[in-house]
């Protein structure tokens, strides 16, 4: 009986072992603080590259971003780059920049100089932190329940990873099936209504139940 349950443990332990060694890098939206908006002006989402239990050299990056204009105004002049790793070299094309309304384009970063050794990276590198205005008066209404801020993965200026001297397109549809690996691709902010509000919305129900009440009572 004690050489089946330690061969189970044995078994258990490679079978974990592996798993571990499979975990796969990927690039994730986390947001700083709550993602109740009500009460903020200004909110701060951060860009990681999640390297996997190995590390993973790393030649260039660019993605894109979409998000929600009735809720968020990007911020261009707080948002920042994550400190590259050498010889990565951020903000090494024109971007990013917003041509259309709620369409971020082009965050990057290469190796500069271009022939240079690729760049280590185990653990998350921050890409970049991308800042928002919350529009005002959205601490009025309640949460929409709909994604306001996403991954481009859908165009051609969507970008990718260059990992492990492979080329990933964030485009989904990239004919290369090479595609890049997300997790938290969306964030969906949540609007809670104020506590003032919410106790004179109680407090009118009540008073119009009251009424009614009575009224019945004087028809009795």
């Amino acid at each position: 009986m004690k050489k089946v349950i330690i061969l189970l443990m044995v078994a258990l332990m490679t079978v974990l072992g592996m798993s571990q060694q499979a975990a796969a890098y990927d690039v994730e939206l986390m947001p700083q603080g709550s993602l109740d908006l009500n009460g903020q002006t200004t909110f701060l989402l951060d860009v990681w590259f999640n390297a996997d239990t190995d590390g993973n050299d790393f030649s260039n990056w660019q993605f894109s971003l979409f998000y929600d204009t009735s809720e968020l105004t990007w911020n261009s002049s707080n948002t920042v780059y994550g400190t590259m790793p050498l010889p990565l070299f951020p903000g090494s094309f024109s971007g990013p920049n917003e041509n259309t309304s709620g369409h971020i384009e082009l965050f990057d970063a290469s190796k500069f100089p271009p022939n240079a050794d690729d760049a280590y990276v185990t653990g998350s590198l921050l890409l970049a932190t991308v800042a928002f205005d919350v529009a005002p008066g959205i601490n009025m209404p309640a949460p929409d329940g709909a994604a306001d801020v996403w991954f481009d993965t859908t165009s051609t200026v969507a970008g990718g990873f260059t990992i492990d001297d492979t080329a990933y397109f964030m485009d989904s549809t990239h004919p290369s099936g090479n595609i890049m690996p997300i997790s938290g691709d969306t964030i969906d902010v949540v609007v809670t209504p104020e506590p003032i509000s919410s106790i004179l919305f109680v407090v009118g129900g009540a008073t119009l139940g009251l009424r009614r009440f009575r009224k019945k009572r004087r028809i009795s």
